[in-house]
């Protein structure tokens, strides 16, 4: 089951229970084209 969530709603795709690397085969790529096909369109916030 998946949440819903509207336009605009920040969401998480990578962090610290999941890198670039684990999430790559899911989406049948490799981790530096995910990287690179964000471009400017994600933001990074940093939790401490």
């Amino acid at each position: 089951m998946f949440a819903t969530i509207s336009q605009r709603t920040p969401v998480g795709i990578v962090g610290p229970n999941q890198d670039f690397d684990a999430l790559a085969p899911d989406a049948g790529t490799i981790s530096y084209a995910l990287l690179t096909s964000l471009g400017s369109r994600y933001h990074q916030y940093i939790h401490s």
